[in-house]
C-alpha cells in the first residue's frame, strides 16, 4: 500500500503519483467510482504490478486518504 496523489483521469483509469515522483496507472477499486475522487486528491493505492520492461507501476486505488 502506498499513499499517492491523483495527477490525471482517464477513460475511467487514473494516473497518480507518489511522493518520491513515480508515477502509476490505476483503476478504482469495486466500491468507487469516477466521480468520487479529483484530480490531486490524496489516495490509498496497492501496487498490484510492475512491468519492468516499462518500467510502469499499475495498481488499484483503494480509498481517499
Amino acid at each position: 500500500r502506498r499513499l499517492a496523489m491523483i495527477a490525471g483521469k482517464y477513460g475511467g483509469g487514473v494516473s497518480c503519483n507518489l511522493p518520491d515522483g513515480t508515477a502509476c496507472t490505476c483503476n478504482y477499486s469495486y466500491q468507487h467510482g469516477d466521480s468520487d475522487f479529483l484530480e490531486g486528491d490524496n489516495v490509498m493505492l496497492i501496487v498490484q504490478q510492475f512491468d519492468m520492461e516499462k518500467q510502469q507501476m499499475y495498481g488499484k486505488i483503494l480509498t481517499r486518504w
